[in-house]
């Protein structure tokens, strides 16, 4: 699980109304919620209970503090809550115990209220003093207070050590290192030394100019303010009044839950492939165990066999968990939880509208099909009757009726591959108008083993006549009586 919740709600009766599966929800009341939730920051097993206030009627969560973390793999486990008679509980991770503790004390809120609650009418007057001190009205800045003066002066007494060479440098150029031969001044520009150490500083008290160091000033006061006496109207930190809680009530049996009619699968997640079985609800924990000895532990067995060596305690990412690891950091965790579908749906939308659009203009500037692989004369046939195809508009008007029907199919034979290129798009996306049908697949394919600018132009079938495909002899027929007519 990498980013989600997927939770077991035992469905708690309600009024004595049969319970409808088909009507589970969100809101459906239960009485228990367990189950692995991780997104983000998250990370624990819940364990959520409900309990009825016997006085105010009204129902509760009581949420564990300190739950345990999920197992973060893509492998099965097994999560197990055992809640007992003496109102203890313990949480299991694959038949191991991962967290225990009692239902009074390890809850939030507690499963019993407290007796005195604050008063949720009382106020804080207006004139209720909670400073206990303050600065003293009495109080002046004394006359030789100087705030002006720095922190530090430079120190008067000091003198230059005698080993303080002012002309030397702390670094000189190496005496020792020499040009290399493969230096070339003009592409390299000028050679300078490396520098080092200078041997004379570094035993010295210092090398190049010495100035005085600083001191702290002992005339130094800061900035003057009053001194602090104790405040006169101080009250002491406002609580409000207590009171007796109306609602109060003591269970010594929380263990004692709703009747429970039914179990739902609550889970929200981005990840595919999460899956729930062998549900055992029970009052025999060794029932229980039993049960698991015969399902789970033979499917952990099975995949631990099955599972590579290099694999083994690596968790794996999900594609969205980068944008909510910086939804996390950024301090808006709520907005991962609440909003992450919408978040995720927005994206997606985004993405393949540029994919779309990309994808669209790729198809206008189709690829031109290959040359074809008839004999060389049959080319230079086609690449003379392409250059003459002006000429031809002109020749075409002087053709016999039959003779300019074949030079119309030659004309259509020759624009298929223009067409096919406007229409790529369209070929994709209507099976239809492709011709998917098998008769019409397999004259395309027998078309296309011919001209090869049949064999592009797929998707034309249902805008061009039936016999579009035609014979390339009938088309190279009209081709060379139109080359005798022209000579």
């Amino acid at each position: 699980l990498q980013c989600g919740g997927a939770y077991l709600k035992l469905i708690r009766q309600v009024d004595d109304v049969d319970f409808d599966p088909e009507s589970f929800t969100n809101e459906t009341p239960f009485s228990i919620m367990f189950g692995p939730d991780r997104c983000g920051g998250t990370n624990k097993v819940h364990f959520i209970f409900k309990y009825q206030n016997p006085v105010s009627k009204e129902w509760h969560e009581h949420h564990l503090k300190s739950p345990p973390s999920i197992r973060n793999d893509r492998q099965t486990h097994l999560y197990t809550l055992i809640i007992r008679t003496d109102n203890t509980f313990e949480v299991l991770i694959d038949q191991e115990s991962e967290r225990g503790g009692s239902l009074f004390d390890d809850f939030e809120p507690p499963i019993n209220p407290p007796k005195i609650i604050d008063d949720p009418n009382d106020e804080k007057p207006e004139d209720w003093i909670e400073e206990d001190s303050i600065p003293d009205p009495e109080a002046e800045k004394p006359e030789d207070w100087d705030e002006d003066a720095p922190r530090t002066i430079l120190d008067e007494e000091a003198e230059k050590p005698d080993d303080w060479y002012e002309d030397e440098e702390d670094m000189i150029p190496d005496p020792e290192a020499k040009q290399p031969d493969d230096w070339d001044t003009d592409a390299d520009g000028d050679w300078d030394a490396p520098l080092i150490e200078n041997p004379i500083c570094v035993d010295a008290s210092g090398c190049g100019p010495w100035t005085r160091p600083s001191i702290p000033n002992p005339e130094y006061k800061g900035l003057w303010s009053a001194p602090m006496i104790d405040n006169p109207e101080y009250k002491g930190i406002w609580a409000p009044a207590q009171i007796d809680n109306v609602n109060w009530f003591e269970t010594s049996e929380p263990h004692r839950l709703q009747p429970i009619v039914g179990v739902g699968i609550d889970i929200w997640t981005m990840q595919a492939n999460v899956e729930f079985d062998n549900i055992f609800i029970g009052h025999d924990i060794e029932a229980a165990k039993d049960y698991a000895m015969h399902t789970f532990v033979p499917k952990q067995t099975y995949e631990a066999k099955m599972k590579p060596e290099s694999s083994k305690d690596e968790p794996t990412e999900s594609f969205f968990a980068p944008l909510t690891n910086v939804l996390e950091e950024y301090g808006i965790p709520s907005l991962v939880t609440d909003n992450f579908a919408f978040i995720i749906a927005t994206l997606v939308v985004g993405v393949l509208s540029v994919v779309f659009l990309m994808c669209r203009s790729g198809s206008k500037a189709s690829v031109t099909p290959s040359p074809s692989t008839a004999k060389d004369d049959d080319a230079e046939e086609e690449e003379q009757t392409t250059d003459s195809n002006k000429d031809d508009s002109d020749e075409r008007k002087h053709l016999e009726p039959s003779e300019k029907e074949n030079s119309e199919s030659t004309a259509t034979g020759s624009t298929t591959q223009a067409r096919s290129a406007e229409t790529t798009e369209d070929s994709d996306n209507a099976d239809g108008d492709a011709g998917s049908g098998d008769e019409h697949s397999e004259q395309d394919d027998a078309a296309s083993d011919d001209d090869p600018f049949l064999g592009a132009s797929t998707g034309l079938a249902a805008e061009e006549e039936a016999d579009r495909s035609g014979s390339k002899t009938k088309s190279r027929a009209a081709k060379s009586k139109r080359r005798r007519r022209a000579d």
